[in-house]
This record gives C-alpha cells, sequence and structure tokens, in this order.
C-alpha cells in the first residue's frame, strides 16, 4: 500500500481486498472495514464495479458474524447487484452463499429450504467455473443445512466431497470449517469420540492460519462434547477460552453458545443460581443476535436445567416449585416451536425429547407419550443412518 498512489487504483483494489480478507481471518475487523472503505473509494476511482461488490459482500460478511442480520441484508443486496451488473458470477455466487447463511441464522419460517435454495444457486454456478475451493464451500454449506434438517447421509456426502477437495488444495481454514460441520455429523450420530478427533484436527488448522473465530467455535463444541462425557474440567477451559476469544471478536452467536453450555455446566455442579444467570445472559446474547436457532437452543438448555432443579425439589429467584414447573415447561414449548417454524429436526428432536422425559416425571403422561413417541420418530432418522 505505502508503495502504491492513488495512480495505481486497480491494483491496489485488489491490495485492499486482499488485507480486507485477512482482517477478518485475523478477528481484526475495525482494521476489516477500513480496508473494505479504501477498497470502495479506489474502485470508484476506477469505475470498477466488481471490486465495490467485493467491499459491500465483506461488510454484510462482518455484520452478519456479529448477529447483526438486518444490517447485513443492505450491503449484501448492493454486491449482488453490482456483481450482476459487471457479469461476476464468482461474486454473485458469494453472494448467495452469505445471504444463505443468514437465512438459516435467523431462523425465520422455512428459512432452511431458502438457505439450502441459495447454497445450491451458488454450488451450480461455482461448478461452472471449475472453482474447486469455492465448490467445497458451497458443499460445506449444503453439509450443515442437510444435518441441520435430519438428512444424515445427504450431510456426510456433501462434507465428504468438500474434504476431499479442500485435502487436495492443502485450504487449512477450508478443512477447519469441513471438520466442523463432519465432526457434528458423528455427535448427532452419538459417535462423541469421533466428533472430538475431527474437532481437535480442525482446532489445529484453525489456530496454525490464525482463524480465530473459527477456533473458538471448535472450542465451544468440544467444551460441549467434554461435558457431555462428564469431564467437567476439561469443560470449563475450553468453554472459557471459547467465550473470551468469540468476546474479542464479538461472535455473539458463540458467546451465546457458550453460555448456554457454561449453564449447563454449573447446573452439572448444582450451582443453580449460578446456573439460572448463565441461561438468561445466553437468552439475552441470543435474542441480541436475531437467530432463532441459538435462541431455540439456549432456550431448550433453560428447560433442561429447570427440570434438572425440579427433580431436586429446588426452587430459586423467590419463587416456589410451581413456578419453576411452568417456566420449564415454557421454555420447552418456546424452544419446540423455533425449531419447528425453521425446519430445523436435529434441535426439534433433542427439545422433544428432554420435554416428553420432564412432562413424564411431572405425570403428565399422555403428553409425555405423544412427545416421546415424535421425538422417537424424529430422532431415528439419525440412529438410522449412523
Amino acid at each position: 500500500v505505502d508503495l502504491l498512489d492513488d495512480a495505481c487504483s486497480a491494483e491496489l483494489c485488489s491490495v485492499f481486498c486482499a488485507l480486507a480478507d485477512a482482517h477478518l481471518i485475523l478477528g481484526e475487523h475495525e482494521a476489516a472495514r477500513s480496508s473494505c472503505d479504501s477498497l470502495l473509494f479506489h474502485a470508484a476511482l476506477v469505475s470498477a464495479p466488481q471490486w465495490a461488490g467485493a467491499a459491500f459482500l465483506r461488510i454484510g460478511r462482518m455484520a452478519s458474524g456479529h448477529g447483526r442480520y438486518d444490517e447485513a441484508s443492505e450491503p449484501l443486496e448492493e454486491a449482488l447487484s453490482l456483481f450482476e451488473s459487471a457479469g461476476e458470477l464468482g461474486g454473485v455466487a458469494d453472494c448467495l452463499d452469505e445471504m444463505g447463511r443468514i437465512h438459516w441464522y435467523r431462523g425465520v419460517n422455512s428459512s432452511y429450504r431458502e438457505a439450502l435454495s441459495s447454497f445450491m444457486k451458488a454450488l451450480s454456478l461455482r461448478r461452472k467455473q471449475q472453482n474447486t475451493l469455492k465448490i467445497a464451500l458451497s458443499l460445506t454449506n449444503i453439509g450443515n443445512i442437510h444435518l441441520s434438517r435430519g438428512h444424515i447421509e445427504e450431510a456426510r456426502e456433501a462434507f465428504q466431497e468438500a474434504l476431499l477437495l479442500r485435502r487436495a488444495n492443502d485450504d487449512r481454514l477450508g478443512l477447519a470449517q469441513t471438520l466442523s460441520g463432519m465432526g457434528l455429523v458423528h455427535f448427532a450420530c452419538g459417535r462423541t469420540g469421533d466428533a472430538e478427533k475431527l474437532w481437535r484436527e480442525g482446532l489445529a488448522f484453525a489456530s496454525e492460519v490464525g482463524g480465530r473465530e473459527l477456533s473458538a467455535i471448535m472450542q465451544e463444541r468440544l467444551g460441549e462434547a467434554a461435558l457431555q462425557q462428564g469431564r467437567v474440567k476439561d469443560a470449563e477451559v475450553l468453554l472459557g477460552a471459547a467465550f473470551d476469544t468469540a468476546s474479542d471478536l464479538n461472535d455473539r452467536r458463540t458467546q451465546a453458545s457458550c453460555l448456554r453450555n457454561k449453564a449447563r455446566l454449573a447446573a452439572r455442579r448444582q450451582h443453580w443460581e449460578r446456573a439460572l444467570m448463565l441461561s438468561r445472559e445466553s437468552e439475552e446474547m441470543a435474542i441480541a443476535t436475531g437467530g432463532k436457532q441459538i435462541l431455540g437452543s439456549c432456550l431448550a438448555a433453560r428447560g433442561e436445567i429447570l427440570s434438572d432443579m425440579l427433580k431436586q425439589g429446588i426452587a430459586t429467584e423467590g419463587k416456589d416449585l410451581h413456578d419453576v414447573e411452568k417456566d420449564a415447561s415454557a421454555a420447552f414449548q418456546r424452544a419446540s416451536v423455533y425449531f419447528e417454524e425453521m425446519g430445523d429436526m436435529l434441535g426439534l428432536g433433542r427439545v422433544l425429547e428432554a420435554y416428553g422425559a420432564f412432562l413424564q416425571e411431572r405425570g403428565v403422561a399422555n403428553k409425555a407419550r405423544k412427545l416421546l413417541a415424535r421425538a422417537k420418530k424424529v430422532r431415528s432418522a439419525f440412529s438410522e443412518q449412523a
């Protein structure tokens, strides 16, 4: 940058775009935004809509990564329009990817179908261009949607093809992304040890290339796996590290997920007041992202914590056991509604199972039987394909 002046705007566009990407990988969002602003300036000087589109794409990506989905939509629409006017199919595919992720995370009605449609359109464009690295990105996104909808075999196939492409290109950051998804396939099927192995491999790749956002996601997932296996101290260390990194990056989605599991950890230790406090914080953080998927997960965890308190005959926050029972039921119901609306069968199966067990404990036999039967049907898709 120091060696070039405004007469070299065409060259500076390429430099500032690459610089923005480097800052994004490192989680340096203010510096990335500054690079995008410089990119917009030089794109205007040389009348290059494709470079302006690249800047708006990255601005939208940053907003989406922070959970500001409404704020992300406008620059992404602008980027899509600019790429289309320039005939830049690769840029169009990149915009479709980002828009698909917003549909996925926001979780409005039928959002997963809309997300999958965006990802499939992006994949079609990239196959025409034979861009193997971007094809792998599309396949990873598609795999995540298939998994959430309960289509295990389709998810595994998408992740497997993406892994082959990314290993062939030695794409370390991309490998970390896909290993994260493939690990979730194993986790959903009850193979926690296999999931942990893939997440540790992904964490090593993400750390090697300075991918702090992915590192935090991987540590959070490893923390949840450790908690599930009763390794409480390991879970505490992993979740603490993930939360600190996510907070530094202002990644509210990962923060909310960390708080959710920290609440479950506190409940495991029977620190009930702390568990409820962390649960409230996770819900508030999830609401701040505007995403129903993470909110549903936080509500389901709160329902489980309150259910465990009832089993122990414990009530806090100035409430009696009847109030705790009502709060637990309300949390489970809200979570199930969100997952149902999104078409998230993975989340729905888990919450129906937990809610059914809760009602069974409370003696509400008929409703419990219906919920557990439906949970079994939903979750059987995972066990059958495991």
